[in-house]
């Protein structure tokens, strides 16, 4: 028994991309295409072929914003960044959402806007009647 073993703040990285799952992919002059995603960085640039050649590649899942790649001649792994679709907030939501919770949204926005249009042409029918009211 005894303690669990430490992990230095040094190693942490290395044991993240160690346990991260794992896939062969080539890199093209548009980067590493990925669920229809492009992940590219400037530091794989010597690396840049006709996609016959296939790198480790590691992702996480939870991450969609980056991969890593097993640089050839570097020896070491360089985090690949997504260029392609851009990864802005409503983008991350919409992937992270289970379908049913976006539909729920979606929904419940739709709704908002109907109540608005609702209410907007009650206030205007309203007005036209006490207008008539007024007139008589």
């Amino acid at each position: 028994m005894g303690y669990p073993h430490i992990i230095f703040d040094d190693d942490r990285e290395h044991y993240e991309i160690d346990f991260l799952y794992t896939d062969k992919k080539p890199y093209t002059r548009d980067g590493v295409r990925w669920d229809n995603r492009i992940y590219k960085s400037d530091e794989c640039q010597d690396i840049i072929g006709t996609g016959k050649k296939k790198y480790t590649v590691k992702y996480d899942i939870d991450d969609i914003g980056s991969i890593y790649l097993l640089h050839p001649k570097r020896e070491k792994f360089i985090k690949l960044f997504c260029a392609s679709p851009p990864m802005g907030k409503s983008l991350e939501i919409s992937v992270s959402t289970p379908y049913s919770e976006q539909k729920a949204m979606s929904d419940k926005k739709a709704k908002e806007e109907i109540d608005i249009e609702e209410q907007l042409l009650n206030e205007a029918l309203e007005a036209e009647q006490n207008n008539k009211r007024m007139r008589s």
